[in-house]
Parts: C-alpha cells; sequence; structure tokens
C-alpha cells in the first residue's frame, strides 16, 4: 500500500497556486478507522476527494462520490 504525505502535498498546492485533487478510491476508508486513520492526516487540505464505496466496502453495485470543498466549483 503506498499512502502519499497529503500534508506535504497541500504545502506544495498552496506554494505553487494549484488545486490538490486525492483519489482516496481504496484508502478513503481509513477514515473510519481509529488505528489507521492517522494514513490520511492532511485530506481535510484538499480540494476534491474521489471516494469508491463499492472497492472500500466491497459492493456489487457501482457506488462513488466526488467530493468539492468549495461548492461554487
Amino acid at each position: 500500500m503506498a499512502i502519499d504525505q497529503l500534508r506535504a502535498i497541500a504545502a506544495l498546492a498552496v506554494q505553487h497556486q494549484i488545486c490538490m485533487h486525492v483519489d482516496a478510491a481504496w484508502g478513503g476508508a481509513l477514515l473510519l478507522s481509529k488505528k489507521y486513520r492517522d494514513y490520511l492526516d492532511g485530506i481535510e487540505s484538499a480540494d476534491s476527494i474521489m471516494l469508491d464505496f463499492h472497492k472500500q466496502f466491497f459492493q456489487p453495485i457501482r457506488c462513488s462520490a466526488f467530493l468539492l470543498k468549495e461548492a461554487g466549483h
């Protein structure tokens, strides 16, 4: 499993004035874990996040979410 250092990437995004997107299609379920939540430290800095519930929770139907920090986007 490879998880990027989200806080460091967020700092670079701010420095270069670019948006930060997190593809949490698989790893997003870690947000629900007390033990592994820290792996996603900094995800709240993302401008957008992709979650695939069918992958994370092994659902037989397609169920995804594309979340945006700014409602106007």
